[in-house]
């Protein structure tokens, strides 16, 4: 006769012992060093969940821990060669952010661009097609995609298979997405020594859902020191012997019919598309500029007067 009091203790315990060993996100693992490091407020644990059998930790770059070290493995003279991650997780959306760093090829070693070649796949979804880390973002600069990933299994896998010689990995991010969804971010970002972000692919947003064609679009104040605007054409164009100044008579019919000045936006404008401040300044400029020639203009005409009103005096007085 079946004890259920001792089956549901069984599965109870089947249970608890199955959730203790999935690792709670966020998981961040140090690739290729047996020892813990930290960096920008984040420690990576020592390297654990691998296969790849080989690690080293280089001596010719200056780079803090985690982009110093790597996990790779040896590409067989036969076939492709398999290194990979399986991570034990709670089922559920994760962000994959995969930390790859050229460490050997054109830094301490020979070689460059088509010297490390591999596949990167999570969860079965290859992600990272022919890497060339090298071609990507040179010698000894961090590149590091995010992939939004979904783990049915308890286990999240990473395959990484050789083309050209040795797959590596640097550092790895597992950080729950709570957001949901599934499928690669398309955003891409890198790192170098001194801890310097870059963003090279896509948007962003802060305050705001969807950013639009803008790199980055805040809804809210922004504060700053300073802020520089490139800009490839400045109006000195406006005292060469050429530009063609308004007329004051041009001037005033146009702000008679539009309301503002030629050439500036109207108020209807901006409430609706905002200002661009390199292109407003630029006008603003270029008006500044007018009204110097014209007060030129109108200083000239006053010499002309005044001596004119001189030589009147001078005559009245014979």
């Amino acid at each position: 006769m079946i004890n259920f009091r001792t089956l549901w203790t069984v599965l109870a315990l089947v249970s608890i012992t199955s959730t203790a060993f999935a690792q709670q996100s966020p998981i961040y693992l140090n690739c290729g060093s047996t020892s813990s490091a930290t960096h920008n407020s984040i420690t990576y644990a020592a390297d654990q969940y691998y296969s790849g059998e080989l690690d080293f930790v280089s001596t010719h770059v200056t780079n803090p821990e985690p982009f110093k070290s790597i996990r790779y493995t040896k590409t067989p003279t036969t076939g492709s060669h398999v290194m990979d991650y399986k991570i034990p997780v709670a089922n559920g959306d994760y962000d994959v952010t995969l930390h790859f760093l050229e460490i050997y090829f054109g830094v301490s070693g020979s070689g460059g661009v088509g010297s490390r070649v591999f596949d990167v796949s999570i969860e079965g979804q290859l992600l990272e097609d022919d890497l060339d880390i090298y071609n990507q973002v040179g010698g000894n600069v961090v590149y590091s995609p995010t992939h939004t990933v979904t783990v049915s299994d308890g286990e999240l896998t990473i395959d990484f298979v050789a083309s050209v010689g040795d797959p590596i990995i640097s550092a790895i991010e597992v950080v729950e997405n709570t957001s949901g969804g599934g499928g690669s971010t398309g955003g891409f970002w890198t790192q170098d020594s001194s801890n310097n972000l870059s963003y090279t692919t896509g948007n962003v947003s802060i305050g705001i859902a969807n950013p639009g064609t803008y790199k980055l679009a805040v809804d809210g104040h922004v504060r700053a020191r300073e802020v520089r605007v490139d800009n490839d054409v400045w109006p000195d164009y406006v005292f060469e012997e050429d530009y063609e100044l308004p007329s004051l008579e041009e001037v005033a019919k146009h702000i008679q019919q539009k309301g503002h000045l030629i050439n500036i936006p109207s108020a209807s404008e901006i409430e609706t598309n905002g200002l661009e401040l390199g292109e407003m300044n630029k006008l603003l400029l270029e008006k500044v500029e007018e009204l110097t020639l014209y007060l030129l203009e109108q200083h000239k005409t006053q010499q002309l007067l005044e001596e004119r009103i001189k030589f009147l005096e001078n005559q009245a007085k014979r």
